[in-house]
């Protein structure tokens, strides 16, 4: 029986591709969600009720000429209660239950489809969403039911064990913006008195949109503040009592701010104050007493992140791509510098800036060419950047590489070569 090397060298070949595609797809990177979810997947609701924003409803149109596919979809209900569909554009639906809204939508319809019948049926509507903040055993959002209760949420979702469940605070906000504040002695229904049936006044049915504060007991000498949004630590923040605490210094202990955080826009709440505190962190590091505040025991401390239009966007071959924060007016090396300059090899001589110039038209954009080596040998002027813009420089060209395929179609023609040249002083 003849040796094959192209055999063997086959079989290495489909090995190698296949354990190089097994790899790649094993390195996909998984994304987790950012908001729990506490009920089930399927949610029962009433398909009569009056459709209201964020609803999901399906629309039948039919007219003497049969189905038409054109108007028939899917729609989902925008926030302030309105779809949008061919023909006739905006149609509000808020408050209208189905039936009413089929009648409405016919009637829009009437100047364009001939005898059009409308049938508009809810699909889904979204759960209520709550906001647990302080000692929950989950901080943050959380998707629950119709219903769902006080004690449903924390013995599901539990809670620090220096909880003070004595004093749970919901913050109610109903359809007009007001705000209410109510507290509940959770103990008297979680742990009743001997004789005693559980209170269930302490135990309320929890609402779309509201805010649940589990304060933490108070150990002597220490206070906690929460602190969120864009600190590096956002979490529990303990503080001394008796002592001035500062901001300043309750931000350092969260880790600092991002990069991409608002430095404007640090928001302090405080139990028992209707109005929140706007502090600027830039003053407040400066020593100015009036941004510089004393935080004190449950006050809650929010840094907004900045909007989408107060950065500029370095994309390509720079040390360090991304978003940088525009807190002032800042020049094109300027931009380069803060992002680490440029990498080895970056095409220089292509960079191009994006901005999106106002006006009617959103999608319209100027492009600004430059090139980087001669505006830094002065040769071109710098120039300002605008918040918005977006600063690209090509990287340098990737030396290709074999795909898994062409090297296994290259070391078959080796193969086979070999064979031959072998095979060829060789008798069966």
């Amino acid at each position: 029986m003849r040796f094959s090397y192209a055999g063997l060298m086959v079989a290495f070949a489909l090995g190698f591709a296949t354990t190089n595609r097994a790899l790649a797809q094993d390195q996909l990177p998984q994304e987790p969600g950012s908001i729990f979810t506490l009920g089930g997947s399927e949610a029962n609701f009433d398909p009569n009720q009056p459709i209201k924003g964020g609803f999901t409803v399906s629309v039948t149109v039919d007219s003497a000429a049969g189905r038409e596919t054109d108007l028939t979809g899917v729609f989902q209900v925008d926030p302030t209660g309105a779809i949008q569909m061919k023909l006739i554009g905006r149609v509000e639906l808020k408050t209208l239950t189905p039936a009413q809204a089929s009648d409405k939508a016919a009637a829009l319809l009437k100047p364009y489809v001939k005898d059009p019948k409308v049938l508009v049926a809810i699909v889904s509507v979204p759960k209520p969403v709550i906001f647990l903040t302080g000692g929950a055993g989950r901080r943050g959002p959380v998707v629950v039911n119709d219903g769902t209760t006080l004690a449903e949420l924390l013995t599901t979702l539990g809670f620090d064990e220096n909880a003070d469940l004595s004093h749970i605070r919901v913050v109610h906000k109903d359809e007009k913006g007001t705000r209410t504040l109510n507290e509940y002695d959770f103990t008297k229904w979680l742990k009743p008195l001997p004789g005693q049936k559980p209170d269930e006044g302490q135990n309320p049915v929890v609402t779309d949109r509201d805010l649940i504060y589990v304060p933490l007991k108070q150990i002597p000498g220490v206070g906690n503040v929460q602190v969120s949004g864009d600190v590096v630590r956002p979490g529990i923040v303990s503080i001394r009592v008796g002592v001035p605490t500062q901001l300043r210094e309750v931000i350092t202990l969260a880790g600092n701010l991002n990069a991409t955080a608002d430095h404007q826009q640090v928001i302090l709440r405080r139990v028992g104050q209707d109005r929140a505190f706007v502090l600027d962190y830039d003053k407040a590091e400066q020593g100015d007493p009036v941004h510089n505040i004393e935080v004190k025991a449950d006050d809650v401390v929010y840094v907004a992140k900045l909007d989408y239009d107060r950065f500029v966007n370095m994309n390509g071959g720079f040390v360090r791509s991304g978003k940088l924060p525009y807190y002032r007016t800042i020049t094109l090396t300027q931009a380069i510098s803060e992002s680490g300059g440029l990498q080895t090899g970056a095409r220089d001589w292509e960079g191009r800036v994006y901005r999106h110039t106002s006006g009617a038209d959103p999608t319209r954009t100027q492009i600004i060419p430059f090139h980087y080596g001669k505006v830094r040998n002065n040769q071109q002027p710098d120039f300002v950047l605008m918040p918005g813009d977006t600063v690209e420089v090509p990287s340098a060209k990737p030396r290709t590489g074999l795909d898994p395929l062409t090297l296994a179609t290259s070391v078959l023609t080796i193969a086979v070569l070999v064979d031959r040249l072998v095979g060829g002083n060789r008798g069966f």
